[in-house]
């Protein structure tokens, strides 16, 4: 079975490093927000909110991005 995800894609740029991919993805759905820090990050992060029970993933494995760091990350710029 396919589903649809909506998801906000907002992108960093710092005029210093104009070509580090840096950004947050917000799912339509919850007001959870996601932050990345590089291409290969984001790549990781679409993969983990495009599988089935991501939020369960998310709050359970160390590696996956919590949600409002992005928040964090937008005070230290």
């Amino acid at each position: 079975m396919r589903t649809i995800q909506t998801l906000v894609l907002r992108l960093l740029v710092d005029t210093e490093e104009p070509n580090t991919l840096r950004g947050s993805l917000s799912p339509i759905s919850n007001e959870a927000e996601y932050s990345f820090a590089s291409a290969r990050e984001l790549l990781d992060l679409l993969q983990q909110l495009g599988t089935p029970l991501a939020e369960t993933h998310h709050a359970k494995s160390g590696n996956a991005v919590e949600p409002g760091q992005v928040k964090k990350q937008k005070e230290e710029i």
